[in-house]
């Protein structure tokens, strides 16, 4: 209506009184609320020029009001003279900023004709319009989407920032035709930057280290009920612009404005993607509009990943789904909650809980991946991996460049691996595992579980790959998607196969010093891992008192985090490790104390928590079993433990060959045959 229009007049030329945009940009009319027109722009762009050639801004100030005062009253800091600026740049950007309109240049288009006129330096090409790289023949690119800059800074508007950006991701995975990416493919310190204050080159530089091929950097103004969207695609390799999207409307039209938005993007990307499909997207029912608000706010809390803020978004879920039954992303999003929930809780309720919203999420919306991916997980750790399979499965058809995707179902294959073990469960588990990895390559979950499947496969030469780039990720904590911790733990049971107690004993002590006081899910079972390893290095040094010391510290840890997930099997290997221990020390009532203390906790499974984790299960269990009763001379149980193990999963038959704890038995038939088992099952 008349309103609506009206309101969208004001957006297209900023009315006296009113002050719209990012401040250190800000031309002084439009800080001054004065009529702007595009020579405010010029002064804008003058902002970002001097910035990209001096580093640093032209106007200071500690405070908005003293930036503002500072943009009104002084002239542009001179650039400085290291930057080595050619004086006809100079001239230009200064005429940029000039403080009088009258004195800029009078458009954009004045404006690239002046930089086009500028001379090179001799020796260098002229400039040319550089043209964005095509696509390999096939090939599937990815584009990077960040959240949409709150131009006019309304707090109460803030929500929206997070909304379009979703929407336009979810509407684009509909799709199928790119990619689609969102700032968890950043890294942290990438990510927590103001984005909207970067430079265009510096969003093409943190999108190159994300591995992507496009980047969507966008923004909106809220006036009353206006709204107006921007967009500019950028190809990344070349560092052009592909295109800019610029779009009016209204908020009770906000869902067919994003509908817009889309379209616009599939046409200026050429996507192979038919009106018709673009009108299928647009015709699946919006969700009301309060309810589309707590949804969005539910999602940025829970981005986020911090434990108050969970327990928010989860209430805003709630609410959207209250006020829109409906409405399958709240669905989706307290399915995700939950799942992570299990992982810091191990309550089953939580993984039960999880599973029922998101299968309601998928009946509702059968084109939405996240449901698939998130039940992937939960199914498998509720021992339903035929049902988990087949989630991962379709989570991978529908969205095939999400690395979370490859990653649960690997995840779901490393599981079955650890508790129902058949041939072929490694194999798989390391394709879709490199998958996600290729995808993601600073994602540490996805390398870290790879090398624990490598390893239980006897790939020593994989495993340490992808275990040295886990420890690289975690020791720079350069990593993208969620942080994860405890490569060096596993890495020392590596080196202890591959290169003896010295380098493992190193490994473990890296991994102590890089666990002190992070605060994380998987911190107490990284660190009983790491105490149990170096339990194991000095017995096979000869330092019964230092393993007992370790392995005491190993068992401590697992009692202050009886929940934590999986830490059952490292208490009971920290119970064997200290009979083990308590036998080279002679002390045989002590030992006894321990080993019957293990056993008893294997077959109840009492107290603690046996879910699947890194370095645990019953293979890795019976193999301990094994070498304890090699240790002690008790070569018939040793023999019968180790087929147990190879039963369960163990795959390492070269280990088995070169362990010297093992070395009493080889020889004898039971042992040959579960070398020949293990090697054939390995399967990677």
């Amino acid at each position: 209506g008349g309103e609506a229009s009206t309101a969208a007049r004001t957006l297209e030329e900023t009315s006296p009184g009113l002050v719209v945009g990012t401040l250190a940009y800000m031309s002084p009319e439009q800080l001054q609320g004065r009529s702007v027109d595009q020579r405010s722009d010029v002064f804008s762009f003058g902002v970002m020029l001097y910035e990209m050639v001096a580093g640093e801004r032209p106007f200071a100030g500690a405070t908005g009001a003293q930036l503002a005062a500072s943009v009104l009253r002084d002239d542009p800091k001179p650039l400085p003279a290291d930057a080595r600026v050619p004086p006809p740049l100079g001239a230009t950007i200064a005429r940029c900023l000039a403080r009088p309109p009258a004195d800029r240049f009078a458009s954009a288009v004045e404006l690239a004709a002046a930089l086009a006129a500028i001379p090179h330096p001799r020796g260098t090409a002229a400039p040319t319009e550089v043209q964005p790289t095509p696509p390999p023949a096939g090939a599937r690119r990815t584009l990077l989407i960040l959240d949409f800059a709150n131009v006019a800074g309304d707090p109460t508007a803030a929500w929206l920032s997070t909304a379009i950006a979703e929407t336009v991701m979810v509407e684009l995975k509909k799709l199928g035709a790119v990619g689609v990416a969102g700032q968890e493919r950043l890294s942290p310190e990438a990510a927590a930057r103001d984005l909207a204050r970067v430079t265009e080159a510096e969003l093409v530089r943190l999108a190159g280290t994300a591995g992507v091929d496009l980047l969507l950097a966008g923004s909106f103004q809220k006036v009353g009920e206006a709204i107006r969207l921007t967009a500019s695609v950028l190809e990344v390799p070349a560092g052009a612009t592909a295109a800019t999207i610029k779009l009016d409307g209204s908020m009770d039209g906000l869902f067919a404005l994003q509908d817009r938005l889309v379209a616009e993007l599939v046409r200026a990307l050429g996507l192979d993607v038919s009106d018709s499909s673009l009108q299928r997207v647009a015709d699946v029912a919006a969700p009301k509009l309060e309810a589309y608000e707590l949804y969005a706010k539910g999602r940025q809390l829970h981005n986020q990943l911090g434990r108050g803020g969970m327990d928010q978004a989860r209430a805003h879920y709630e609410q959207a789904i209250a006020i829109d039954p409906g409405y399958a992303l709240a669905y989706s999003g307290l399915g995700g909650l939950s799942m992570m929930r299990y992982i810091a809780t191990t309550n089953r309720s939580d993984l039960d809980v999880g599973t029922v919203y998101l299968q309601r999420a998928a009946e509702l919306d059968v084109r939405l991946a996240d449901p698939h991916l998130w039940l992937t997980y939960g199914l498998a750790r509720l021992g339903r991996f035929a049902e988990a399979h087949r989630e991962g499965e379709r989570a991978i058809a529908l969205e095939p460049d999400n690395p979370m995707s490859h990653y649960f179902a690997g995840v779901a294959w490393w599981l079955e691996g650890m508790a129902e073990f058949a041939p072929g469960c490694w194999r798989e588990a390391s394709r879709h595992l490199r998958g996600s990895a290729e995808i993601a390559p600073r994602y540490q979950a996805a390398w870290q579980i790879l090398g624990d499947v490598l390893l239980r496969a006897g790939d020593h030469a994989g495993a340490r790959a992808a275990l040295e780039r886990a420890c690289e990720i975690e020791r720079s904590g350069r990593f993208t998607h969620a942080r994860f911790v405890g490569a060096f733990s596993l890495l020392g049971r590596l080196l202890q196969r591959t290169e003896g107690s010295g380098s493992a004993l190193a490994a473990y002590d890296t991994s102590l010093g890089v666990l002190r006081g992070v605060d994380h899910v998987y911190t107490a079972a990284s660190v009983a891992l790491a105490r149990l390893g170096g339990g194991e290095a000095h017995i096979r040094a000869g330092r019964p008192d230092a393993a007992m010391a370790s392995y005491r510290q190993a068992q401590d840890t697992c009692r202050q985090a009886e929940r934590s997930l999986g830490i059952g099997w490292l208490a009971v290997r920290a119970s064997l490790g200290i009979a083990a221990a308590c036998r080279l020390l002679a002390m045989p009532r002590e030992e006894d104390a321990a080993a019957a203390a293990a056993a008893k906790l294997l077959e109840e499974r009492a107290g603690y928590d046996f879910s699947g984790v890194i370095d645990g299960g019953t293979a890795v269990v019976w193999h301990d079993w094994a070498r304890y009763h090699a240790l002690a001379g008790r070569k018939a149980q040793a023999v019968e433990a180790l087929q147990r193990a190879v039963a369960a999963g163990w795959s390492d038959a070269a280990w088995l060959l070169a362990d010297e704890h093992l070395e009493a038995l080889r020889g004898d038939p039971g042992f040959d045959a579960a070398t020949a088992a293990a090697r054939e099952a390995s399967g990677c």
